[in-house]
């Protein structure tokens, strides 16, 4: 489980570092960033999500 959650971290930090070039190039439109906030938001949100059912799980698990 672990490496799966270095997997997507690794995968929700490539997406991030895509999505700030793409803020860096398009400074001047608000809208975008407005937009590319709200998928950041909802990628940290999954991702903590995932976080907490793997935490369940877990001490699901360990009480067996």
């Amino acid at each position: 489980m672990d490496q799966f959650y270095e997997d997507l971290k690794q995968f929700g930090m490539g997406v991030e570092y895509e999505l700030n070039k793409v803020i860096k190039e398009k400074l001047d439109e608000p809208e975008l960033v407005e937009a590319v906030k709200f998928w950041l938001q909802l990628i940290q949100v999954v991702t903590s999500f995932i976080e907490y059912l793997l935490l369940t799980h877990l001490m699901s698990t360990s009480k067996e």
